[in-house]
């Protein structure tokens, strides 16, 4: 959070909904768990520092406040699920929801097809943030397809990218 007193507030927000959870909980048998996800470009990139912050914040409202773990965005910015297992199980933070959806990821150069393909995924809403990772450990990020379109001439050792799929 770029404000302390942003996060305070959050945090708040958070041990409030807890003690709702908590109260229903006691008068109608019901448990009910909040899952909080972390999102590419947002004040927590990562399910770990989600789930470090969530174990650091709200140490006593882990029985009603947790993670929904999306499995693409884990792919995309390169996190590994075995250390996202191994930080909930540390930190006893429960993870309520997974969300399984697909990232494509590449680790050849481009050629000419190619980034016709691109192109013409970038023009659509379904493609987004995009990470790249070199072969000197640095990683470039592009929230939308169509920005890293601009930096396509960079090298890459792999590439991934978030993909929606719509279900009609």
């Amino acid at each position: 959070y770029s404000s302390e007193s942003v996060c305070a507030k959050s945090i708040d927000n958070l041990k409030f909904i807890a003690q709702e959870f908590r109260k229903r909980e006691k008068l109608e048998g019901t448990t009910i768990r909040l899952a909080l996800e972390a999102e590419p470009f947002s004040a927590f990139t990562s399910t770990i520092s989600l789930i470090q912050f969530l174990a650091e914040a709200l140490p006593n409202d882990l029985d009603h406040v947790g993670v929904c773990w999306d499995l693409c965005h884990s792919a995309v910015i390169g996190e590994k699920h075995e250390n996202v297992l191994d930080a909930a199980k540390k930190y006893g933070v429960s993870i309520v929801k997974v969300q399984i959806s697909s990232a494509l990821k590449r680790r050849a150069p481009w050629c000419d097809d190619s980034v016709q393909d691109l192109q013409v995924l970038a023009a659509s809403a379904y493609f987004h943030q995009t990470w790249c990772d070199n072969t000197a450990g640095v990683v470039r990020s592009y929230k939308d397809l169509d920005a890293y379109l601009l930096d396509l001439a960079k090298p890459f050792e792999e590439w991934r990218t978030h993909c929606h799929v719509p279900i009609y």
